[in-house]
């Protein structure tokens, strides 16, 4: 959709204390957080060539699926967190 994610995709380098998975390039994998309407907010590792031609698909879920409620409620929570981000900067640059 273009839209902001309501917060970063990237949650950090996966770290030693982690247990980072490694991707099929032998790679730390990197953590990231989805946001598309199938799975929102569940994390996951992927490789961190990810975009690139060396990218290997790497994609393992760290979170379990989420029920049907959650799956409803957390688009509707990012939502109301883009609008009230949209609503500050309104804010912010009216007063400036």
């Amino acid at each position: 959709s273009g839209e902001e994610p309501p917060v970063p995709y990237r949650d950090g380098d996966a770290t030693l204390e982690d247990t980072p998975a490694l991707c099929k390039c032998k790679l730390k994998c990197i953590k990231l957080v989805s946001w598309n309407v199938d799975y929102p907010g569940r994390r996951y590792y992927r490789c961190r060539n990810v975009g690139t031609a060396q990218d290997c698909n790497h994609l393992e879920w760290i979170d379990p699926q989420y029920n049907d409620f959650l799956c409803t409620l957390l688009p509707d929570l990012a939502n109301v967190v883009r609008k009230l981000k949209r609503d500050f900067a309104k804010e912010r640059q009216a007063s400036i």
